[in-house]
């Protein structure tokens, strides 16, 4: 990258996955509901992955009676806080979080060994409010 943070078009060091995607593409929800229990850390001890939903919607389909586990949900990489986000996990708490300034980056699909859609990548998540 150059010193504007723009991408060149002859670099070839450019890593797709770190590449962040325009956000005002996509309908990025304020707050998630997320069950810590499911949440994965990566080996190397510098991430969180999360698995959310996005808040809204899950509480007016749960209100409806809807089975969520049929939801598609949102990947959520989250790189600071973590020791607090075992804790969560520990306590196998279910909370709504906010997202501190999220990124839209690539989705790498392991077992399809492909790019399959996005994720949000952020630094720091909050419990919500009344949570």
């Amino acid at each position: 990258m150059n010193n504007n943070n723009k991408l060149t078009l002859n670099d070839n060091t450019v890593k797709l996955g770190g590449v962040n995607l325009d956000k005002n593409n996509f309908d990025i929800p304020k707050k998630y509901q997320v069950n810590f229990a499911k949440a994965r850390f990566s080996k190397d001890g510098n991430k969180a992955i999360l698995q959310a939903l996005d808040a809204g919607t899950a509480l007016v389909l749960e209100q409806a009676g809807v089975d969520l586990s049929q939801l598609k949900p949102i990947t959520i990489e989250v790189y600071g806080g973590l020791d607090e986000l075992q804790d969560y996990k520990d306590e196998e708490k279910e909370a709504v979080i906010e997202c501190t300034n999220p990124q839209v980056r690539l989705l790498w699909d392991m077992g399809m060994s492909s790019w399959r859609g996005v994720k949000l990548v952020t630094d720091k998540i909050t419990l919500s409010k009344g949570e």
